[in-house]
C-alpha cells in the first residue's frame, strides 16, 4: 500500500509561520505547499501552535459597489432604487453597499420627491461631507388640506359625492323607493 501523506519538515514549518504572520488566506498559503490541501495546512498550523485566525479572507471585492461608484461618478444624485434598477440588482443590495460606506465614501446629497406616505428617498453622491438636511414633513392638517383641494378638482369624485348626498337625503326624508326583492326576478 502506497503512503498518501507527506511529512512536514522544519523548512515547511518556518515557511508556514512566515505566511501565517502575513495574514494571507489559507488557500493562498496552501499553493506554496504542493500536495497539501488548505485544510491540511490549517490543521498543521494549529498543531504547531500558531494563533487562531480571525476573519482573514480573500481580498474584498464588491461588484455592486464598483457599479455604484461608476454610476455616481457621472455626477448624478441617485436613490438606492434608481441605482438598483441601473445595475440590475436588488434594492437591498444597493442600499447595503451604500450604508456600509456612508459617511466615508458616500453621503446624502438631497432628497427625492415623496410619492407615498413614506419618507422622502435619499439621493446619494460620492464623497464625504455633511448631509443635506431632510425635508420638513407636513402636518396632518396640511396633508388633509392638500388632499381636499386635489379631490375638489376631480369631476368624477364630485359626481359620486353628489349622488351619495342625494341618496342619504332621500333615505332621511322617506322618499327613497326601494325595489321589492320578491319582484326582482321580473
Amino acid at each position: 500500500m502506497k503512503k498518501t501523506w507527506k511529512a512536514w519538515i522544519e523548512a515547511d514549518d518556518a515557511l508556514l509561520r512566515e505566511h501565517w504572520k502575513a495574514d494571507a488566506p489559507v488557500k493562498d498559503i496552501a499553493r506554496d505547499f504542493p500536495g497539501r490541501s488548505p485544510a491540511a495546512v490549517q490543521k498543521h498550523a494549529i498543531d504547531i501552535g500558531l494563533p487562531a485566525r480571525g476573519n482573514v479572507r480573500r481580498p474584498k471585492y464588491y461588484p455592486v459597489w464598483e457599479g455604484i461608484k461608476l454610476e455616481l461618478a457621472k455626477g448624478r444624485m441617485l436613490s438606492a432604487d434608481e441605482l438598483a434598477r441601473r445595475l440590475k440588482v436588488t434594492p437591498r443590495a444597493a442600499l447595503k453597499n451604500l450604508t456600509i460606506r456612508y459617511g466615508t465614501e458616500v453621503r446624502v446629497a438631497g432628497y427625492g420627491p415623496v410619492m407615498t406616505r413614506a419618507p422622502a428617498p435619499r439621493l446619494w453622491k460620492l464623497g464625504s461631507g455633511p448631509d443635506a438636511p431632510p425635508p420638513i414633513r407636513k402636518s396632518k392638517r396640511e396633508i388633509n388640506r392638500d388632499y381636499n383641494r386635489r379631490v375638489r378638482k376631480d369631476p368624477e369624485f364630485c359626481l359620486r359625492e353628489e349622488q351619495t348626498r342625494r341618496l342619504r337625503y332621500a333615505e332621511k326624508t322617506g322618499k327613497l323607493i326601494r325595489r321589492d326583492p320578491a319582484a326582482a326576478w321580473i
